[in-house]
Protein backbone atom coordinates (compact mmCIF):
# COMPACT_ATOMS: atom_id res chain seq x y z
CA UNK A 1 0.00 0.00 0.00
CA UNK A 2 1.28 3.47 -0.85
CA UNK A 3 2.44 5.73 1.95
CA UNK A 4 -0.42 8.02 2.93
CA UNK A 5 0.20 11.65 2.00
CA UNK A 6 -1.74 14.66 3.19
CA UNK A 7 -3.66 17.02 0.94
CA UNK A 8 -4.15 20.54 2.23
CA UNK A 9 -7.33 22.54 1.75
CA UNK A 10 -5.69 24.92 -0.70
CA UNK A 11 -3.84 22.41 -2.89
CA UNK A 12 -6.65 21.31 -5.22
CA UNK A 13 -5.79 22.36 -8.76
CA UNK A 14 -8.28 22.68 -11.61
CA UNK A 15 -6.83 19.57 -13.25
CA UNK A 16 -7.18 17.56 -10.03
CA UNK A 17 -10.71 18.76 -9.59
CA UNK A 18 -11.78 17.88 -13.15
CA UNK A 19 -10.17 14.44 -12.86
CA UNK A 20 -11.93 13.83 -9.55
CA UNK A 21 -15.44 14.77 -10.71
CA UNK A 22 -15.12 12.62 -13.84
CA UNK A 23 -14.12 9.47 -11.94
CA UNK A 24 -16.42 6.48 -12.34
CA UNK A 25 -18.67 4.95 -9.69
CA UNK A 26 -19.34 1.21 -10.08
CA UNK A 27 -21.72 -1.06 -8.18
CA UNK A 28 -23.04 -4.54 -8.73
CA UNK A 29 -26.63 -4.37 -9.94
CA UNK A 30 -28.10 -6.36 -7.08
CA UNK A 31 -26.66 -3.84 -4.63
CA UNK A 32 -28.71 -1.14 -6.39
CA UNK A 33 -31.84 -3.19 -7.06
CA UNK A 34 -32.06 -5.07 -3.76
CA UNK A 35 -30.26 -2.77 -1.33
CA UNK A 36 -32.05 -0.36 0.98
CA UNK A 37 -30.51 2.38 3.09
CA UNK A 38 -31.56 5.52 4.92
CA UNK A 39 -28.64 7.76 3.98
CA UNK A 40 -29.32 11.46 3.53
CA UNK A 41 -28.45 13.13 0.23
CA UNK A 42 -25.06 14.40 1.39
CA UNK A 43 -24.24 11.09 3.11
CA UNK A 44 -25.02 9.16 -0.06
CA UNK A 45 -22.83 11.54 -2.05
CA UNK A 46 -20.01 10.90 0.42
CA UNK A 47 -20.31 7.13 -0.11
CA UNK A 48 -20.38 7.57 -3.89
CA UNK A 49 -17.36 9.89 -3.69
CA UNK A 50 -15.43 7.14 -1.90
CA UNK A 51 -16.65 4.50 -4.38
CA UNK A 52 -15.28 6.65 -7.21
CA UNK A 53 -11.81 6.03 -5.75
CA UNK A 54 -12.15 2.24 -6.08
CA UNK A 55 -10.04 0.85 -8.95
CA UNK A 56 -10.85 -2.37 -10.86
CA UNK A 57 -7.86 -4.24 -9.40
CA UNK A 58 -8.19 -3.00 -5.80
CA UNK A 59 -7.88 -5.63 -3.10
CA UNK A 60 -9.94 -6.02 0.11
CA UNK A 61 -8.84 -3.78 2.98
CA UNK A 62 -7.57 -1.11 0.59
CA UNK A 63 -7.51 2.24 2.34
CA UNK A 64 -9.10 5.23 0.60
CA UNK A 65 -8.44 8.90 1.22
CA UNK A 66 -11.37 11.19 1.84
CA UNK A 67 -10.19 14.66 0.82
CA UNK A 68 -12.31 17.26 2.58
CA UNK A 69 -11.80 20.04 0.05
CA UNK A 70 -12.20 17.78 -2.96
CA UNK A 71 -15.51 16.39 -1.70
CA UNK A 72 -16.94 19.82 -0.89
CA UNK A 73 -15.82 21.14 -4.29
CA UNK A 74 -17.33 18.25 -6.26
CA UNK A 75 -20.65 18.53 -4.44
CA UNK A 76 -20.54 22.34 -4.83
CA UNK A 77 -20.91 22.82 -1.08
CA UNK A 78 -20.01 26.27 0.25
CA UNK A 79 -19.04 24.96 3.63
CA UNK A 80 -15.69 23.28 4.22
CA UNK A 81 -16.30 22.58 7.88
CA UNK A 82 -14.05 19.88 9.27
CA UNK A 83 -16.51 19.43 12.12
CA UNK A 84 -19.25 18.83 9.57
CA UNK A 85 -17.06 16.27 7.81
CA UNK A 86 -16.40 14.38 11.03
CA UNK A 87 -20.06 14.33 11.99
CA UNK A 88 -21.12 13.15 8.54
CA UNK A 89 -18.60 10.29 8.36
CA UNK A 90 -19.47 9.24 11.90
CA UNK A 91 -23.16 9.17 10.97
CA UNK A 92 -22.43 6.95 7.95
CA UNK A 93 -20.18 4.64 9.97
CA UNK A 94 -22.95 4.24 12.55
CA UNK A 95 -25.56 3.29 9.96
CA UNK A 96 -26.29 -0.07 8.38
CA UNK A 97 -27.95 -0.90 5.10
CA UNK A 98 -29.94 -3.94 4.07
CA UNK A 99 -29.79 -6.16 1.02
CA UNK A 100 -32.05 -9.08 0.12
CA UNK A 101 -30.05 -11.84 -1.57
CA UNK A 102 -31.38 -14.26 -4.19
CA UNK A 103 -32.41 -16.74 -1.47
CA UNK A 104 -34.62 -14.17 0.25
CA UNK A 105 -32.21 -13.69 3.15
CA UNK A 106 -31.80 -10.12 4.37
CA UNK A 107 -28.21 -9.14 5.11
CA UNK A 108 -27.31 -6.29 7.43
CA UNK A 109 -24.21 -4.52 6.13
CA UNK A 110 -22.06 -1.69 7.47
CA UNK A 111 -20.55 0.89 5.15
CA UNK A 112 -17.14 1.50 6.74
CA UNK A 113 -14.73 -0.66 8.68
CA UNK A 114 -12.08 1.86 9.65
CA UNK A 115 -12.33 5.60 9.80
CA UNK A 116 -9.33 7.69 10.84
CA UNK A 117 -10.00 11.41 11.01
CA UNK A 118 -7.07 13.77 11.22
CA UNK A 119 -6.40 17.48 11.14
CA UNK A 120 -2.91 18.94 11.23
CA UNK A 121 -1.94 22.49 10.29
CA UNK A 122 -4.91 23.06 8.01
CA UNK A 123 -4.90 19.55 6.59
CA UNK A 124 -8.27 17.79 6.80
CA UNK A 125 -8.66 14.23 5.64
CA UNK A 126 -9.84 10.76 6.53
CA UNK A 127 -8.61 7.27 5.75
CA UNK A 128 -11.36 4.71 5.28
CA UNK A 129 -11.77 1.04 4.41
CA UNK A 130 -15.08 -0.46 3.32
CA UNK A 131 -16.79 -3.14 5.39
CA UNK A 132 -15.95 -6.70 4.30
CA UNK A 133 -19.60 -7.52 3.55
CA UNK A 134 -19.55 -4.71 0.99
CA UNK A 135 -16.54 -6.01 -0.95
CA UNK A 136 -18.42 -8.37 -3.33
CA UNK A 137 -20.59 -5.48 -4.52
CA UNK A 138 -17.77 -3.04 -5.33
CA UNK A 139 -14.56 -5.05 -6.01
CA UNK A 140 -13.50 -7.23 -8.97
CA UNK A 141 -16.71 -6.42 -10.83
CA UNK A 142 -15.30 -7.31 -14.25
CA UNK A 143 -14.08 -10.66 -12.95
CA UNK A 144 -17.44 -11.44 -11.35
CA UNK A 145 -19.22 -10.63 -14.60
CA UNK A 146 -16.92 -12.86 -16.64
CA UNK A 147 -17.01 -15.75 -14.15
CA UNK A 148 -20.61 -15.62 -12.91
CA UNK A 149 -22.48 -13.29 -15.23
CA UNK A 150 -23.14 -10.82 -12.41
CA UNK A 151 -23.91 -7.46 -14.01
CA UNK A 152 -22.79 -4.13 -12.65
CA UNK A 153 -23.52 -0.47 -13.38
CA UNK A 154 -21.01 2.31 -13.91
CA UNK A 155 -21.42 6.06 -14.28
CA UNK A 156 -19.49 9.27 -13.69
CA UNK A 157 -19.51 10.87 -10.26
CA UNK A 158 -20.45 14.24 -11.79
CA UNK A 159 -23.73 12.73 -12.98
CA UNK A 160 -25.05 12.90 -9.41
CA UNK A 161 -22.72 15.32 -7.61
CA UNK A 162 -24.77 18.46 -8.35
CA UNK A 163 -28.18 16.95 -7.62
CA UNK A 164 -30.09 18.71 -4.86
CA UNK A 165 -33.11 16.42 -4.50
CA UNK A 166 -32.82 13.52 -2.07
CA UNK A 167 -34.26 10.84 -4.36
CA UNK A 168 -32.79 11.83 -7.74
CA UNK A 169 -29.56 9.84 -7.41
CA UNK A 170 -31.38 6.70 -6.22
CA UNK A 171 -33.87 6.80 -9.10
CA UNK A 172 -31.04 7.44 -11.55
CA UNK A 173 -29.10 4.41 -10.32
CA UNK A 174 -32.17 2.17 -10.50
CA UNK A 175 -33.03 3.27 -14.03
CA UNK A 176 -29.39 2.95 -15.07
CA UNK A 177 -29.52 -0.77 -14.20
CA UNK A 178 -32.52 -1.14 -16.55
CA UNK A 179 -31.11 1.09 -19.29
CA UNK A 180 -30.81 -1.69 -21.87
CA UNK A 181 -34.49 -2.60 -21.46
CA UNK A 182 -35.57 0.93 -22.51
CA UNK A 183 -38.70 0.73 -20.33
CA UNK A 184 -39.34 -0.47 -16.82
CA UNK A 185 -42.48 -0.62 -14.66
CA UNK A 186 -42.34 -0.22 -10.90
CA UNK A 187 -45.24 -0.98 -8.59
CA UNK A 188 -46.44 1.60 -6.08
CA UNK A 189 -47.57 0.81 -2.56
CA UNK A 190 -47.42 -2.98 -2.85
CA UNK A 191 -44.48 -3.50 -0.50
CA UNK A 192 -42.82 -5.91 -2.94
CA UNK A 193 -39.22 -5.89 -4.15
CA UNK A 194 -40.43 -4.09 -7.27
CA UNK A 195 -42.17 -1.32 -5.33
CA UNK A 196 -40.42 1.95 -6.14
CA UNK A 197 -41.48 3.49 -2.84
CA UNK A 198 -39.83 0.64 -0.94
CA UNK A 199 -36.56 1.42 -2.75
CA UNK A 200 -36.79 5.15 -2.02
CA UNK A 201 -38.10 5.10 1.56
CA UNK A 202 -36.11 7.68 3.55
CA UNK A 203 -36.11 5.47 6.65
CA UNK A 204 -35.29 1.75 6.81
CA UNK A 205 -35.44 -0.20 10.08
CA UNK A 206 -34.99 -3.82 11.08
CA UNK A 207 -37.90 -5.91 12.30
CA UNK A 208 -36.58 -7.38 15.56
CA UNK A 209 -38.69 -10.53 15.19
CA UNK A 210 -38.15 -11.44 11.53
CA UNK A 211 -34.77 -9.66 11.17
CA UNK A 212 -36.01 -8.31 7.84
CA UNK A 213 -35.73 -4.74 6.61
CA UNK A 214 -38.83 -2.58 6.83
CA UNK A 215 -39.08 0.52 4.65
CA UNK A 216 -40.94 3.31 6.44
CA UNK A 217 -42.82 5.02 3.61
CA UNK A 218 -44.21 8.55 4.14
CA UNK A 219 -48.00 8.54 4.35
CA UNK A 220 -48.28 11.34 1.80
CA UNK A 221 -46.81 9.02 -0.84
CA UNK A 222 -50.05 7.03 -0.80
CA UNK A 223 -51.44 9.88 -2.91
CA UNK A 224 -49.79 9.79 -6.32
CA UNK A 225 -50.23 13.57 -6.55
CA UNK A 226 -47.75 14.16 -3.76
CA UNK A 227 -45.40 11.33 -4.68
CA UNK A 228 -45.25 12.80 -8.17
CA UNK A 229 -44.74 16.34 -6.89
CA UNK A 230 -42.21 15.54 -4.17
CA UNK A 231 -40.26 12.68 -5.75
CA UNK A 232 -40.78 11.88 -9.42
CA UNK A 233 -40.93 15.33 -11.01
CA UNK A 234 -37.80 16.75 -9.32
CA UNK A 235 -35.90 13.52 -10.06
CA UNK A 236 -36.85 13.59 -13.73
CA UNK A 237 -35.67 17.19 -14.04
CA UNK A 238 -32.28 16.53 -12.43
CA UNK A 239 -31.67 13.22 -14.23
CA UNK A 240 -32.37 14.80 -17.62
CA UNK A 241 -30.23 17.80 -16.70
CA UNK A 242 -27.08 16.19 -15.27
CA UNK A 243 -26.82 12.58 -16.43
CA UNK A 244 -26.27 10.52 -19.55
CA UNK A 245 -29.94 9.49 -19.63
CA UNK A 246 -33.19 11.07 -20.77
CA UNK A 247 -36.20 9.70 -18.93
CA UNK A 248 -39.95 10.12 -18.87
CA UNK A 249 -42.70 8.36 -16.95
CA UNK A 250 -46.43 7.87 -16.65
CA UNK A 251 -48.70 6.61 -13.89
CA UNK A 252 -50.63 3.40 -14.60
CA UNK A 253 -53.99 2.29 -13.26
CA UNK A 254 -53.35 -1.30 -14.38
CA UNK A 255 -51.11 -3.42 -12.19
CA UNK A 256 -48.54 -5.97 -13.35
CA UNK A 257 -51.20 -8.71 -13.26
CA UNK A 258 -53.44 -6.82 -15.69
CA UNK A 259 -55.98 -5.83 -13.04
CA UNK A 260 -57.40 -2.31 -13.43
CA UNK A 261 -57.71 0.04 -10.46
CA UNK A 262 -59.20 3.45 -9.87
CA UNK A 263 -55.99 4.83 -8.46
CA UNK A 264 -52.50 4.78 -9.90
CA UNK A 265 -50.76 1.57 -8.82
CA UNK A 266 -47.64 1.56 -10.98
CA UNK A 267 -45.34 3.88 -12.90
CA UNK A 268 -43.76 3.16 -16.27
CA UNK A 269 -40.38 4.73 -17.04
CA UNK A 270 -39.03 5.24 -20.54
CA UNK A 271 -35.22 5.29 -20.49
CA UNK A 272 -33.09 6.60 -23.38
CA UNK A 273 -29.36 7.13 -23.54
CA UNK A 274 -28.49 10.65 -24.64
CA UNK A 275 -26.95 11.20 -28.04
CA UNK A 276 -23.36 12.35 -28.23
CA UNK A 277 -24.53 15.91 -28.95
CA UNK A 278 -26.82 15.81 -25.91
CA UNK A 279 -23.99 14.49 -23.74
CA UNK A 280 -21.78 17.36 -24.96
CA UNK A 281 -24.45 19.87 -23.96
CA UNK A 282 -24.75 18.21 -20.55
CA UNK A 283 -20.98 18.32 -20.03
CA UNK A 284 -20.91 22.03 -20.84
CA UNK A 285 -23.81 22.68 -18.49
CA UNK A 286 -22.04 20.89 -15.65
CA UNK A 287 -18.80 22.76 -16.34
CA UNK A 288 -20.69 26.04 -16.32
CA UNK A 289 -22.32 25.33 -12.97
CA UNK A 290 -18.99 24.41 -11.46
CA UNK A 291 -17.29 27.47 -12.98
CA UNK A 292 -19.76 29.94 -11.46
CA UNK A 293 -18.11 29.74 -8.03
CA UNK A 294 -14.78 28.21 -9.02
CA UNK A 295 -12.55 31.16 -8.10
CA UNK A 296 -14.23 31.66 -4.75
CA UNK A 297 -14.02 27.96 -3.99
CA UNK A 298 -10.29 27.78 -4.82
CA UNK A 299 -9.35 30.26 -2.11
CA UNK A 300 -12.22 30.10 0.36
CA UNK A 301 -11.32 29.45 3.97
CA UNK A 302 -13.75 28.45 6.68
CA UNK A 303 -15.34 31.58 8.11
CA UNK A 304 -17.79 32.40 10.84
CA UNK A 305 -20.40 33.00 8.13
CA UNK A 306 -19.80 29.55 6.67
CA UNK A 307 -20.12 28.03 10.12
CA UNK A 308 -23.35 29.88 10.84
CA UNK A 309 -24.74 28.94 7.41
CA UNK A 310 -23.97 25.30 8.11
CA UNK A 311 -25.54 25.44 11.57
CA UNK A 312 -28.61 27.18 10.19
CA UNK A 313 -28.91 24.56 7.45
CA UNK A 314 -28.75 21.80 10.05
CA UNK A 315 -31.44 23.51 12.11
CA UNK A 316 -33.66 23.90 9.05
CA UNK A 317 -33.17 20.26 8.07
CA UNK A 318 -34.11 19.16 11.59
CA UNK A 319 -37.21 21.38 11.55
CA UNK A 320 -38.20 19.98 8.15
CA UNK A 321 -37.72 16.41 9.42
CA UNK A 322 -39.88 17.04 12.49
CA UNK A 323 -42.51 18.76 10.35
CA UNK A 324 -42.63 15.75 8.03
CA UNK A 325 -43.06 13.43 11.01
CA UNK A 326 -45.97 15.52 12.29
CA UNK A 327 -47.58 15.60 8.84
CA UNK A 328 -47.21 11.84 8.40
CA UNK A 329 -48.79 11.26 11.81
CA UNK A 330 -51.84 13.33 10.89
CA UNK A 331 -55.18 11.71 10.05
CA UNK A 332 -55.05 13.67 6.78
CA UNK A 333 -51.36 13.80 5.72
CA UNK A 334 -52.14 14.99 2.18
CA UNK A 335 -54.19 17.92 3.48
CA UNK A 336 -51.53 18.73 6.08
CA UNK A 337 -48.94 18.94 3.30
CA UNK A 338 -51.15 21.39 1.37
CA UNK A 339 -52.40 23.73 4.10
CA UNK A 340 -49.50 23.76 6.59
CA UNK A 341 -47.81 26.56 4.62
CA UNK A 342 -50.70 28.90 5.51
CA UNK A 343 -49.85 28.68 9.21
CA UNK A 344 -52.63 26.30 10.21
CA UNK A 345 -51.84 23.72 12.88
CA UNK A 346 -52.38 20.01 12.27
CA UNK A 347 -55.42 19.97 14.55
CA UNK A 348 -56.90 22.97 12.71
CA UNK A 349 -56.35 21.27 9.35
CA UNK A 350 -57.97 18.07 10.61
CA UNK A 351 -60.93 20.11 11.85
CA UNK A 352 -61.27 21.83 8.46
CA UNK A 353 -61.24 18.50 6.61
CA UNK A 354 -63.72 16.92 9.05
CA UNK A 355 -66.03 19.91 8.57
CA UNK A 356 -65.72 19.75 4.79
CA UNK A 357 -66.59 16.07 4.78
CA UNK A 358 -69.94 16.82 6.44
CA UNK A 359 -71.01 18.25 3.06
CA UNK A 360 -70.03 15.09 1.16
CA UNK A 361 -73.01 12.92 0.29
CA UNK A 362 -72.48 9.18 0.90
CA UNK A 363 -71.24 7.29 -2.14
CA UNK A 364 -70.37 10.38 -4.14
CA UNK A 365 -66.64 9.58 -4.25
CA UNK A 366 -64.60 6.52 -3.32
CA UNK A 367 -63.18 6.21 0.19
CA UNK A 368 -59.65 6.74 -1.19
CA UNK A 369 -60.75 10.05 -2.73
CA UNK A 370 -62.55 11.56 0.28
CA UNK A 371 -59.51 13.46 1.52
CA UNK A 372 -58.74 14.87 -1.93
CA UNK A 373 -62.38 15.93 -2.32
CA UNK A 374 -62.19 17.74 1.02
CA UNK A 375 -58.88 19.38 0.04
CA UNK A 376 -60.54 20.85 -3.05
CA UNK A 377 -63.48 22.02 -0.97
CA UNK A 378 -61.34 23.74 1.69
CA UNK A 379 -58.94 25.15 -0.90
CA UNK A 380 -61.85 26.87 -2.69
CA UNK A 381 -62.68 28.97 0.37
CA UNK A 382 -59.07 29.28 1.52
CA UNK A 383 -58.23 31.13 -1.70
CA UNK A 384 -60.96 33.62 -0.87
CA UNK A 385 -59.56 34.10 2.62
CA UNK A 386 -55.96 34.47 1.43
CA UNK A 387 -57.03 37.05 -1.17
CA UNK A 388 -58.60 39.28 1.50
CA UNK A 389 -56.31 38.88 4.51
CA UNK A 390 -56.06 42.63 5.07
CA UNK A 391 -59.86 42.90 5.26
CA UNK A 392 -60.30 39.90 7.57
CA UNK A 393 -61.68 41.04 10.93
CA UNK A 394 -60.93 37.80 12.75
CA UNK A 395 -58.21 35.15 12.50
CA UNK A 396 -57.96 33.64 8.98
CA UNK A 397 -58.57 30.15 10.37
CA UNK A 398 -61.78 31.20 12.12
CA UNK A 399 -63.10 32.85 8.98
CA UNK A 400 -62.13 29.90 6.82
CA UNK A 401 -63.78 27.43 9.20
CA UNK A 402 -66.98 29.50 9.14
CA UNK A 403 -67.01 29.53 5.31
CA UNK A 404 -66.32 25.79 5.12
CA UNK A 405 -69.04 25.07 7.68
CA UNK A 406 -71.70 27.20 5.95
CA UNK A 407 -70.59 26.60 2.32
CA UNK A 408 -71.80 30.02 1.14
CA UNK A 409 -71.22 29.23 -2.54
CA UNK A 410 -72.85 25.82 -2.32
CA UNK A 411 -69.55 24.49 -3.62
CA UNK A 412 -70.39 20.94 -2.54
CA UNK A 413 -72.98 20.92 -5.33
CA UNK A 414 -70.38 22.00 -7.86
CA UNK A 415 -68.15 19.15 -6.74
CA UNK A 416 -70.82 16.67 -7.83
CA UNK A 417 -68.84 16.55 -11.06
CA UNK A 418 -65.70 15.66 -9.15
CA UNK A 419 -63.73 13.11 -11.17
CA UNK A 420 -62.92 10.64 -8.40
CA UNK A 421 -61.48 8.13 -10.88
CA UNK A 422 -58.59 10.48 -11.53
CA UNK A 423 -58.34 11.74 -7.98
CA UNK A 424 -55.02 10.01 -7.33
CA UNK A 425 -53.45 11.78 -10.27
CA UNK A 426 -53.70 15.03 -8.36
CA UNK A 427 -56.01 17.35 -6.54
CA UNK A 428 -58.53 18.21 -9.22
CA UNK A 429 -58.34 21.88 -10.14
CA UNK A 430 -61.84 23.32 -10.06
CA UNK A 431 -61.35 27.06 -10.45
CA UNK A 432 -63.96 28.87 -8.37
CA UNK A 433 -63.29 32.05 -10.33
CA UNK A 434 -64.25 31.56 -13.97
CA UNK A 435 -63.38 34.63 -16.04
CA UNK A 436 -67.00 35.72 -16.49
CA UNK A 437 -67.75 35.54 -12.76
CA UNK A 438 -64.40 36.59 -11.31
CA UNK A 439 -64.61 38.96 -8.33
CA UNK A 440 -61.77 41.21 -7.21
CA UNK A 441 -62.14 40.34 -3.53
CA UNK A 442 -58.90 42.05 -2.57
CA UNK A 443 -60.30 45.42 -3.70
CA UNK A 444 -63.51 45.17 -1.62
CA UNK A 445 -64.06 47.05 1.61
CA UNK A 446 -65.41 45.28 4.68
CA UNK A 447 -68.96 46.47 3.94
CA UNK A 448 -68.72 45.43 0.29
CA UNK A 449 -67.35 42.03 1.26
CA UNK A 450 -70.16 41.50 3.80
CA UNK A 451 -72.69 42.58 1.19
CA UNK A 452 -71.26 40.14 -1.36
CA UNK A 453 -71.38 37.30 1.16
CA UNK A 454 -75.01 38.18 1.93
CA UNK A 455 -75.80 37.94 -1.79
CA UNK A 456 -74.18 34.51 -1.88
CA UNK A 457 -76.24 33.43 1.13
CA UNK A 458 -79.45 34.59 -0.53
CA UNK A 459 -78.57 32.81 -3.79
CA UNK A 460 -77.90 29.62 -1.85
CA UNK A 461 -81.24 29.92 -0.03
CA UNK A 462 -83.07 30.51 -3.32
CA UNK A 463 -81.43 27.44 -4.89
CA UNK A 464 -82.61 25.32 -1.99
CA UNK A 465 -86.16 26.73 -2.29
CA UNK A 466 -86.24 25.91 -6.00
CA UNK A 467 -85.07 22.36 -5.25
CA UNK A 468 -87.78 21.99 -2.61
CA UNK A 469 -90.42 23.20 -5.05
Amino acid sequence: MDQFTTVTCTSLSKEQFNEARRRSVAKRNDMIQRGRSSLTLVENKAVLYLLSKVKPDDQPNTEYRFNCEEFYAITNNRSQSYTGLKNMLKAIADKSWFIDDADGITKLVRWFNIVHLEQDRGTRYATITFHQDLWPYILDLNGQYEREGLHYTMYRLQNISLMKHRFSDKIYELLKTYENRRTWIFELGTGTANDLQVHLAPTVVEDKKTRKAISVIPKSWSKFTFFDRDVLRPAKEEINRYTDLMIDYEGLQTDLHGVKHRKIVAVRFVITEKTQDQKTVTERLIEHEYAVNEDARQFRQSTVADFLDEQNMAVQEEKARKSEEVINASRYPAAAGVFEEFGFSISEIENLIDTALTHLAPGRVSRDSRELWAIDFVDYYNRMVQATLSQTKTFPYNRLLDMVRKDYDDFAEQLKKYDHKNSTRGVKVLDPYEEKDMLDLSAMSDDELDSQLEVLRMEKANRKKRKGA
